[in-house]
């Protein structure tokens, strides 16, 4: 084979798999120099069947991802997860790399197999969502972040102002980034039709949540650090939750609605529909603090006034507690949530009038449109919404976004000024996550055109 031109074997290398082909470097020196080249390992990825998306980035800077994208694949393709994947898999999962885990216990319901991202036993992203990680064996669903007893309706009725959280940056970071692995996990393909799955009992009611709040207690900057990673660890653990009870609720006639709605209502993206390449700055995987730049790689895209303004959103309220949600159950089965859709029919619109344009109020509209409105001299930005509506309500939001952090200051009310109140969200790379009770109302938004209707 060293007999061949060097363009023959670049040839030859560019239809092996990514599981293979460092092996064929190491026959030869020969076939190592003429193959060791980011060329080679970006049409190696090109031809991967489990990489379901194009990787293209021909910058000059950053050509060696290519070759630690396949190393990366060839550990997860001998990876039995658990173990310490902060460094490499979310980076994989982002490229819209398949995995799939000899763990893997067939949770994915899918009807378009070719579709689903991580085919993985989503408890393992459970336990590394949370900062104690994998090793402590603790039994899955709905970890909780604090040691303390199950809390009770009354316990979840207001936030924690600055919580002494317990282990250090670092910890959150990397349940960050299970966090966002386990997103991914259950922001497989839909639930095809015929086929129901729901959790045992609502998930979003046990993901925890607090409030940042300058004003109660001094805290260095490294408990600051430490609160902005366990707020996007909860924001995208609640996105994962969040997709998994949504789905159910479609499927089982679980979405708030007076009557057959005219309206298409939102269906939740999946992985594949949400391009994370263009939003996020992926640092390359398995390098020095990689699981630090992670963590905040999708700020400078999304956290800025354009990602905002450009487009339209939609979404879904969650209604967890509240109305009666915690204890529904149109089967008689566990207790399950309701979720009210972004742009379903609204009843109290119709019959006052307020669809109307001499109403004397802003028309509600079905999709979510935001409005530059200044930047403040601390850096933040605001932007604010048009009135929109749900089958349960209108809102208007003005929204305060820290570039920095991530961090959203949500001021909530209905398209005529009556105040619904003040709401601490995060930007994450699945969209908007909004807490507006603990343990009770979420809301996530994602724009339009990730994710289709019905």
């Amino acid at each position: 084979m060293n007999s061949l031109p060097a363009e023959c074997i670049q040839r030859i290398a560019t239809f092996l798999p990514c599981s293979t082909v460092l092996q064929f470097l190491l026959v030869s020196r020969y076939i190592k120099a003429a193959c060791d080249d980011w060329q080679v390992y970006y049409n190696v990825i090109k031809n991967d069947p489990d990489f379901l998306d194009e990787v293209v980035n021909n910058s000059s800077e950053t050509r060696d991802v290519y070759k630690k994208l396949v190393i990366a694949s060839i550990i997860a393709a001998r990876h039995s997860l658990p173990g310490n994947f902060a460094g490499w898999l979310p980076q994989l999962l982002a490229c819209h790399r398949r995995i799939i885990s000899p763990l893997n216990s067939g949770f994915l319901l899918t009807s378009e197999p070719d579709r689903a991202m991580a085919m993985v036993d989503p408890f393992v992203f459970y336990k590394a969502s949370e900062p104690k990680g994998i090793a402590t064996g603790t039994q899955l669903p709905n970890l909780v972040v604090y040691d303390s007893p199950p809390r009770t309706r009354a316990d979840r009725e207001q936030y924690e102002d600055n919580p002494r959280l317990p282990f250090d940056v670092q910890k959150w970071r990397e349940a960050q980034s299970g966090a966002f692995c386990l997103a991914i996990a259950f922001l497989g393909s839909p639930i095809p039709p015929g086929q129901q799955w729901a959790p045992p009992r609502p998930l979003l009611r046990d993901v925890e949540w607090f409030r940042i709040n300058p004003n109660v207690a001094s805290y260095q900057p490294t408990e600051l650090e430490k609160m902005h990673a366990a707020l996007h660890t909860f924001a995208n653990k609640a996105v994962a939750n969040f997709a998994v009870e949504i789905r159910a609720a479609i499927a089982e006639d679980r979405i708030w609605a007076v009557r057959q709605n005219s309206y298409p209502l939102p269906t939740p993206p999946t992985a594949l529909d949400i391009p994370f390449r263009s939003l996020m700055s992926l640092p390359e995987p398995m390098t020095p603090n990689v699981v630090d730049s992670f963590s905040s790689c999708h700020l400078p895209v999304m956290a800025r006034p354009d990602f905002f303004i450009q487009g339209e959103w939609t979404g879904y309220r969650s209604f967890v507690g509240e109305l009666g949600a915690e204890s529904w159950n149109p089967n008689g089965g566990p207790a399950c949530d309701k979720f009210d859709a972004i742009g379903a029919d609204n009843d109290n619109v119709r019959i006052c009038g307020w669809d109307q344009p001499d109403s004397g109020y802003p028309i509600p509209d079905r999709t979510i449109r935001f409005h530059f409105i200044r930047w403040r001299e601390d850096g933040k930005f605001v932007v604010r919404s048009n009135a929109f509506q749900s089958a349960f309500m209108t809102n208007v939001f003005m929204v305060t976004v820290d570039c920095q952090t991530g961090l959203l200051e949500v001021e909530a009310k209905d398209h005529r000024g009556y105040r619904h109140g003040l709401r601490l969200g995060v930007i994450t790379p699945f969209g908007i996550v909004i807490s507006e009770n603990p343990g009770s109302v979420w809301f996530w938004f994602w724009k339009t055109e990730w994710a289709g209707s019905f």
